[in-house]
């Protein structure tokens, strides 16, 4: 008959007993934590969705059929004190239209930030704006389905009288975007990785200069090699409350690089903007410049002087000018307004007459 010795190795009693408190302890200490009256007055939640349901044809196929797409996106977000932690995610499911749109879970944002004194310091995923978005401008805008951050890391010090920041990572678009007519990136195909640096601080009483660059170097996925960068650099002036003027100059250079074998050069793009406004209550009026030429970078969102409109209009290479005159009825709080922009077009090589009276 064959003997079978079986060896158990088995914790000592008092040692179990011991991991089942300690168990226990945390998950009290975690419940005494949330509904401790100091650290729960301090401690708030946040939950937002947005959903759209569609049925419309493809845009840029009119003998498709009409086909439905619901498409929902979720923010959690959770704050104590000067902490700040948030998901966001989003679906996307179309029961009659082409299943490589459909998304049961996507990802989209994550992010972590707190201040600290002076400090204010951001990881994941965080929008960045450099000056007044010629050069670069990574926004939220849910109407066209954009959402362009930084996924990494920032860091911002404000001292009196001057702010000072860094930043890099990858930029990181919306994967299942909810909106009916979402602007694509080339994001799609692409990533783009990024690092830059700014500073502006008081010259004067009232008087802001300032300085920004950044790198970013672009690549198909799956690749190991980047087929092109870019090198922003950057300055501004700001002069405030000068009497009832104030005035705005921006300029930026950008340098791009081929980087493949035998690719040919890239004319240096420029990027300006000035204003200068004049505003003795009732009466505002503002006058605008803009002068870009050949930028071709992407993510961007510079002064247009077209009433804040942005994805449909050309921002690559493209002069003008625009006036505007306010008043303000104090009495039926109406504001009267009325401006004309004119400029060139070299894009379409076409001049731009655009008038606009109105009230509000």
């Amino acid at each position: 008959m064959e003997k079978v010795l079986r060896v158990v190795f088995a914790r000592p009693k008092a040692e179990a007993i011991s991991l089942r408190l300690l168990r226990s302890a945390r998950r009290y200490v975690f419940i005494f934590l949330l509904t401790h009256p100091v650290f729960a007055s301090q401690l708030a939640f946040s939950y937002r969705n947005h959903i759209i349901f569609s049925n419309a044809q493809d845009p840029d196929d009119n003998t498709a059929p009409r086909a439905s797409l619901l498409m929902h996106e979720n923010t959690l977000q959770s704050d104590y004190d000067n902490y700040r932690l948030g998901v966001n995610f989003a679906n996307r499911l179309t029961p009659d239209g082409n299943k490589d749109l459909n998304r049961p879970f996507a990802l989209e944002k994550i992010y972590g930030e707190t201040t600290l004194g002076d400090w204010e310091i951001a990881g994941g995923d965080s929008h960045q704006e450099l000056g007044r978005g010629i050069s670069l401008s990574l926004y939220k805008d849910p109407i066209f389905g954009t959402d362009n951050t930084v996924r990494g890391g920032s860091v911002k010090f404000k001292p009196a009288g001057a702010t000072y920041g860094v930043f890099g990572g990858r930029v990181s678009a919306l994967k299942a975007p909810v909106a009916i007519n979402a602007v694509p990136t080339s994001l799609v195909d692409n990533e783009l990785l990024i690092a830059g640096a700014y500073a502006t601080g008081e010259v004067a009483q009232d008087t802001k200069l300032g300085g920004h660059y950044f790198y970013a170097a672009n690549r198909p996925f799956g690749d190991d090699y980047f087929r092109k960068d870019f090198h922003t650099l950057g300055a501004t002036y700001e002069q405030a409350n000068m009497g009832d003027w104030d005035v705005y100059a921006e300029s930026n250079v950008l340098v791009t690089h081929l980087l493949t074998e035998d690719s040919p050069a890239v004319p240096a793009g420029y990027g300006s903007y000035g204003a200068v406004t004049w505003a003795p209550s009732p009466w505002k009026s503002k006058i605008e410049v803009k002068d870009y030429r050949n930028y071709g970078f992407e993510f961007r969102r510079p002064p247009t002087l077209e009433e804040d409109i942005i994805e449909s209009v050309n921002i690559s290479d493209v002069s003008a000018a625009r006036m505007s005159v306010e008043h303000r009825d104090m009495e039926t709080k109406t504001t009267w307004t009325t401006s004309y922009l004119v400029g060139r077009d070299r894009l379409v090589n076409g001049t731009i007459h655009h008038g606009v009276v109105g009230t509000r």
